[in-house]
Parts: C-alpha cells; structure tokens; sequence
C-alpha cells in the first residue's frame, strides 16, 4: 500500500521529499480489515508518500477457482462502488483522478468509489493482481450511511444501497 503522508490540513508534515516505510509489520490495515472480515487471509505492507489525496492498493489475490481477466473486470463494472479507471485515457494519476472527481462536480473532489486501473487486472497461475486507490476521507460514506440504516432496520440492503447510491450520484 502507498498511503499519503497527512490530512489535507496537516500541512505541518510537510512539504517532505520522501518515502517513509511503515515499519510495523503488517501494517495497520490489514488486522483493520481482519475486525470486520476475520476469515480473511490478509497480509499488508505500507509506505507513506507526500500527497494527501488518497493511497494506492496493490492487490495479489489468490484465486479459489480459474477465472479470466474480462470475468475480473466484468465484476468490478458490476458494482458501482467501483469505478474502472483508464489510463490509457488520462486518468494515470490520484491527482487525474482528483480533478474528474472535481469536473463531475463531486463535493471536496469525494471519491467514495474504489477506483481500479483496468489496465493493471491480470489473472496468472492463479492470482489475481490489480492496483486500486481509494479516497480515504470519502470511501467510507456510504457503507456508513447503508451500516446505519441496517442497524436501524430502516432499509433492505439492496433499497439502501440504491438509496444511497443515487443520493450521492455513484452510478
């Protein structure tokens, strides 16, 4: 994982010309997502960079059954919390990313979508590998908003997710 150097606002940590390793091994990330999904196999390592507009995931996933790269990419266009990115189509960088974020008119430039290079999904000797970011400040919103509903029992999952969705126009 390449996770930013601070919050927006933590302009005291910077500017910095480096890279930081996070020497806690693994790094928080994975227990993190061990809380919430304990049956999960997850090693992570991560280094800090100067940016403050999202980290970069680089995922090996090993596969319980053969699938090819267009079933991959098949079911990340499924979802709509994930948006494909294209490099090839300028969108090469979190900071590309940051302005089409801007130029749809999202507030604060929210990505709450995981945004995968479609470029980067590869099936080989069964695992999977692909690089997504995603805009921590923004990411969690709307699993939140669906996890307070089904607290709640106000919503199904999927009249939430849509509710959700449309509210904060993930398409």
């Amino acid at each position: 994982m390449v996770r930013r150097g601070g919050d927006i606002p933590q302009d005291g940590r910077g500017p910095i010309n480096s890279i930081i390793p996070v020497t806690d091994v693994p790094s928080h990330h994975g227990p993190d997502v061990k809380a919430v999904m304990p049956e999960l196999d997850i090693k992570t390592l991560a280094v800090k960079v100067p940016v403050t507009y999202g980290h970069v995931h680089m995922v090996n996933a090993e596969l319980e059954q053969d699938v090819e790269e267009e079933e991959v990419i098949e079911a990340f266009e499924k979802n709509p919390r994930i948006k494909l990115l294209e490099a090839e189509k300028g969108f090469d960088s979190t900071s590309k990313v940051h302005e089409m974020m801007r130029d749809l008119g999202r507030k604060r430039s929210d990505m709450q979508e995981t945004g995968v290079w479609k470029e980067t999904v590869t099936v080989e000797d069964g695992t999977c590998y692909w690089i997504h970011m995603v805009h921590q400040e923004s990411i969690v919103t709307p699993d939140t908003i669906d996890a307070i509903r089904s607290m709640l029992g106000v919503e199904s999952k999927q009249r939430s997710i849509e509710k959700t969705n449309n509210a904060l126009g993930i398409k």
